[in-house]
Formats: structure tokens, sequence, C-alpha cells
């Protein structure tokens, strides 16, 4: 943006033209912002205009100034009804300081019917929104869905709705033909295939089974055994020989514990 100097002796077309300039300066628009604080319980943030707002002086220089921090900003949460996503929006984070085309204060205060305007400014940084998510191109998200295909192609399992943590924790991924990933860092720790079936650590493995059915099967041979008998021959005193049965000699099996798990569940 550049100004020519003003002259002494200005004419209509120079006030037409200063006029001009000065309302394009007036006239904010989106911009990035910095979180100096943040109020979970109202959802609103003072911030911090980071593009600096320009001064022209009267022999066509600019003078570059910093603007003042907006205070209690609403942050705009994606949002439908009750459900929600959220975080944990900290001072320092960047957001998208978005100047509304009045101000919304008796309309966010009252019951979401039509409002007046209580302030007349139009698009004005007092009357802006924050969302959040505009951030410099070397904090780039490191583990958002990309193409992977020939020459940047899209495939058919690069479509991707990730939620979680870009810093190494927990991650989850799902897939456009059902399928859903949970990761913690780069390891894929659970894997729910299309058609409901669940791997724990990952994708290979054996299939697990359930404590009841366990339980039961160990309950019959259990009883099996310690009602087991069988056949014995045998002298008797006169040297004939005797038939009879015996039990085991090692003793019945005691009360066998439940195998089931303490934490995880299934059907």
């Amino acid at each position: 943006m550049s100004f020519g100097p003003r002259p002494i002796d200005p004419d209509l077309q120079d006030l037409l033209v200063a006029h001009l300039e000065r309302y394009e300066l007036q006239h904010r628009g989106p911009q990035p912002g910095r979180v100096e604080s943040y109020d979970a319980d109202a959802q609103t943030a003072n911030i911090l205009p980071l593009l600096n707002f320009p001064v022209p002086q009267g022999d066509g220089t600019v003078v570059w100034e910093e603007c003042p921090v907006v205070p209690s900003v609403p942050v705009v949460w994606p949002r439908v009804g009750s459900w929600f996503f959220a975080g944990t929006l900290q001072p320092g984070d960047t957001v998208l300081l978005l100047p509304l085309e009045g101000s919304a204060g008796a309309w966010r205060a009252g019951d979401g019917a039509p409002q007046d305007p209580d302030d007349l400014r139009r698009h004005h940084l007092a009357n802006c929104v924050a969302l959040p998510g505009l951030y410099v191109r070397s904090r780039a998200l490191a583990r958002a869905p990309r193409a992977t295909g020939t020459d940047g192609a899209l495939t058919s399992s690069d479509a991707a709705l990730v939620l979680g943590s870009d810093a190494g924790a927990a991650r989850i991924t799902f897939r456009p033909n059902g399928a859903v990933e949970i990761a913690q860092g780069d390891a894929v720790v659970v894997v729910v295939d299309p058609d409901g079936t669940v791997h724990l650590g990952g994708v290979a493995g054996d299939f697990v089974a359930l404590a009841a059915l366990v339980d039961a099967r160990l309950s019959t041979v259990r009883a099996a055994f310690n009602a087991h008998t069988h056949a014995v021959t045998g002298a008797s005193a006169t040297g004939g020989a005797v038939t009879g049965t015996a039990v085991a000699t090692t003793g019945s099996i005691a009360s066998l514990a439940s195998t089931a798990a303490t934490k995880a569940k299934a059907t």
C-alpha cells in the first residue's frame, strides 16, 4: 500500500482520493491474531491483531502501528446443537480474526432472534469473532491427511477425517469405508474394520475369546476330570483276580478363578 504526498491546496479530486484512502484503511478485513488470554467458561479471548495498521504521513510515507488487543472476542468452535468440537486454546495460539458486518453483542445476549446492532461501525475490529486453526507455514500439521498416489493423486485410502493430537498423543482417523484407527504417536494401537472386527495392538494378531465361554469350557473339563473313574485289575489275598474302579490319584481340581479381564469387554 502506498500513498502520495498530500497537496498543500487540495482540489475536489484530492479530497475524494483522501476520503477513499481513509475509508480503505478503516475497512478492516479478516487477519491473523494471537491469543493473549482465553476464558474457557465464556469461550471468549483477548486477541492481538498481527497485521500492523498503516498510518499515512503528509510526505507520502507510511508509519506502521501495532494494533491494540481486542478484548472478549467470541471463539467460534465447530458446533451443531449440543454436538461440538473444542480444544484447549492457549496464549500464543493463533486464529483467524474475522470482523463482522456489524456488532453482534445484542444478538449474542438475546435468544437468537434478529436484533438491532448496538454499534453502527461496519467491519470494525471491535466486532470480531475468532476462528482457531490459522498458523504460520512452519507449524503446518504433520499428521494431516495427504495424497499418497502417483504425482500427488488422491487414492481411495487417503480420504480421511483425523481428530486428535499432532504432537504424539492420541489420534483417531475415520475412513470413508467405515474403518476407524486409533493411534498413539506413530503407532496404530486399535483398528476397527468396516465389518466391525476390532484389532487390538494393530491389524495383526489372533481372535480373542470371551471370558464367559472360556470359563464354561474350563468348568466342563474340571467337572469331567473330578468325576472320572477307571477300571483296575489286581490280585486278591487268595491269589484270584479282582476287578474294580478307582478315581484319579492326583486328586480333584479345585474351583477355577474367572478368566475375565477387568478393563475390556466384548460381545
